[in-house]
């Protein structure tokens, strides 16, 4: 979708963490109900986790206008984040630079749980 708005763009680093970001803000703030930065940040857990899952921002906010509680699994991959807002697992991209100080062309993606906390 990026390269539909600038066909020259060559880097995506983070693309996908800050469009699942923006996504899951939007689907907190209608969960509110409401604009307002606390009401968001109370449901900005709650719409990543324990409810159907939806996988984009038009399917997670009709289920939420249809009372429906959501698990947002965004393009990054399943987004579960704890009560005190720490993600349960997460994917990442290992990234090396060659030679010339430059990034390589092939990220090695990974995906990873959280250590039991004890």
């Amino acid at each position: 979708r990026l390269l539909e708005i600038d066909p020259d763009l060559s880097d995506f680093n983070y693309a996908g963490e800050s469009y699942d970001a923006a996504v899951i803000i939007a689907l907190a703030a209608i969960a509110a109900d409401s604009d307002a930065g606390e009401a968001i940040g109370e449901e900005i857990t709650g719409v990543t986790r324990e409810g159907t899952k939806c996988t984009d921002f038009e399917e997670c906010s009709g289920l939420l206008e249809d009372g429906e509680d959501i698990d947002y699994d965004g393009i990054t991959g399943p987004i579960d984040l704890d009560d005190a807002g720490d993600p349960t697992s997460a994917s990442f991209a290992v990234l090396e630079f060659n030679a010339q100080n430059m990034l390589g062309d092939d990220p090695e993606f990974r995906q990873a749980e959280a250590a039991e906390q004890g």
